[in-house]
């Protein structure tokens, strides 16, 4: 399925000492959303927020803040829904859908 929304560029898509970690970094994003959505599937929580542990420090630092606000916004709402995440799973797969779309819509 196609990725709904506008592509999102990295801030330091011009930076040409960066172009081409920013680059490897966009091509890694199909695995690290099927990764997300592997882990929200099985319900593996702590794997869930570390996977958005990891996404909010790398995105940050190949340009892709908003991304990385997101992945934020992730890791925080599942560690905070320790032990009622059964409960909270409509609210946490929403996040982790958005989370999962920005991924897809990764741009150099």
């Amino acid at each position: 399925m196609p990725a709904l929304g506008p592509k999102i560029k990295s801030q330091l898509s011009n930076d040409p000492d960066m172009r081409e970690l920013v680059e490897m970094f966009v091509d890694e994003m199909p695995a690290r959303a099927a990764k997300l959505r592997e882990v929200l599937t099985s319900q593996q929580w702590k794997e869930l927020a570390n996977e958005a542990h990891k996404l909010r420090g790398s995105a940050g630092g190949h340009g892709f803040t908003s991304i990385g606000n997101v992945a934020a916004g992730v890791e925080d709402l599942v560690r905070s829904s320790t032990g009622k995440e059964e409960a909270m799973l409509a609210q946490i797969k929403a996040r982790v859908d958005e989370l999962v779309s920005m991924c897809e819509r990764a741009s150099v």
